[in-house]
C-alpha cells in the first residue's frame, strides 16, 4: 500500500481499506505491549495519520477523508476485540502477560534503530534514563498496592477525571510508535476497568475515555509531530526508556507461585510474542 494511496482516501476501495487498517491499529491498540502506532507504521499510514490530526483544522475535509475510516474501523476493533480481552485476563492472565513481554521485547530493536539513527550521543541518554525512572516510579509507588486495579463500573466524579486523565495519557501514547496506549492505561491502574466498560458498553464510564482520548489525539499528534521533526533521536530514547520500564513492571507484577506454575506455557508465550513483532517489523521493512 502506497503513501499516497492512503492520503487519498476518496474512493469506496480506499475508504473501505482505511476501515480495515483502522480495526487493525484498534485492536492493536486493545491489548497492552502491542503499538497503535506501531501498526500504522506497519502499515505505511503513520505520517499520514499523523499529519491529518495534526492538520485537522488547516486541512480539515481532507484529513476527515483519512481519519473517518480510520476511527469507524478503530472502533469496530476496540469493541469486537475487548471482550476476548477480558476473557483472556481471567482465564490465563500469567501467560497473557509474558505474551505481552514478548510483544515489546520483539519491538526493541526497531525502536532502537529510530533512537540511534544518526549516531549515538551521550546526550541520548538523559532522554532514556528519565523514562525508565519514570515507569519505575510508576511501577513500586503509583501502583503498589492491588486496589488501583480494582474494576470500577459506577461513575463518580472523581473517577472521572481519573479515566479522563489516564485517557489523555494513553492516547498520546498511542500515536508514538512502540509505545502501547492501553500499557500505559494497565501502569496507571485503569485497564481492566475500561476494558470491561467496553465489553458492557457501560456509556457514563466510556464518555470520559472518549474525552481524554480525543484531547490526547488531538494535542499529543501536534506535540509529536513536532518532536519527531525537531528531536527525533531523542524523542526515540525516551520512548525505548518507557518500553524497557515497561517490562519492568509486567514482570514484577507476577507472583513466583504463577510463573512456576505457568512456566513453560508462559515461555511459549514470550517466545511466540517475540516471533510475531519480529515478523510484523520484517514485513514492514519488506525483509519477508
Amino acid at each position: 500500500m502506497t503513501q499516497q494511496a492512503v492520503k487519498s482516501g476518496f474512493s469506496p476501495a480506499a475508504f473501505i481499506r482505511n476501515v480495515v487498517c483502522g480495526a487493525i491499529i484498534g485492536i492493536a491498540n486493545v491489548i497492552p505491549g502491542v503499538s497503535g502506532g506501531t501498526m500504522a507504521v506497519v502499515l505505511n499510514m503513520y505520517d499520514a495519520l499523523i499529519g491529518a490530526i495534526a492538520d485537522l483544522r488547516k486541512n480539515f475535509v481532507r484529513s476527515l477523508m483519512l481519519l473517518l475510516p480510520v476511527v469507524i474501523g478503530a472502533g469496530i476493533g476496540i469493541l469486537a476485540f475487548a471482550s476476548v480481552v477480558d476473557v483472556l485476563l481471567l482465564e490465563c492472565k500469567t501467560q497473557l502477560v509474558f505474551l505481552f513481554v514478548g510483544l515489546i521485547v520483539g519491538s526493541l530493536p526497531m525502536v532502537w534503530k529510530r533512537a540511534s539513527d544518526g549516531g549515538m550521543r551521550a546526550s541520548l541518554f538523559v532522554p532514556f534514563i528519565v523514562m525508565v525512572a519514570f515507569m519505575l516510579v510508576l511501577t513500586f509507588c503509583v501502583n503498589a498496592d492491588g486496589a488501583v486495579q480494582t474494576v470500577q463500573e459506577t461513575l463518580t466524579l472523581p473517577l472521572f477525571f481519573i479515566l479522563a486523565g489516564a485517557m489523555v495519557i494513553a492516547s498520546v501514547s498511542m500515536v508514538l510508535p512502540g509505545l502501547s496506549g492501553s500499557m500505559m492505561m494497565m501502569l496507571m491502574g485503569q485497564y481492566e476497568t475500561v476494558i470491561h466498560a467496553l465489553k458492557t458498553l457501560n456509556l457514563p464510564l466510556l464518555i470520559p475515555c472518549a474525552i481524554g482520548g480525543l484531547i490526547g489525539i488531538l494535542g499529543g499528534a501536534k506535540v509529536i509531530k513536532w518532536l519527531l521533526k525537531k528531536y527525533s533521536q531523542a524523542t526515540f530514547a525516551a520512548v525505548l526508556g518507557l518500553i524497557v520500564g515497561s517490562l519492568v513492571n509486567l514482570i514484577v507484577k507476577q507472583t513466583a507461585l504463577d510463573i512456576a506454575v505457568n512456566g513453560f506455557e508462559s515461555l511459549v508465550c514470550l517466545v511466540c510474542g517475540v516471533a510475531i513483532t519480529v515478523c510484523v517489523e520484517r514485513l514492514s521493512s519488506g525483509k519477508a
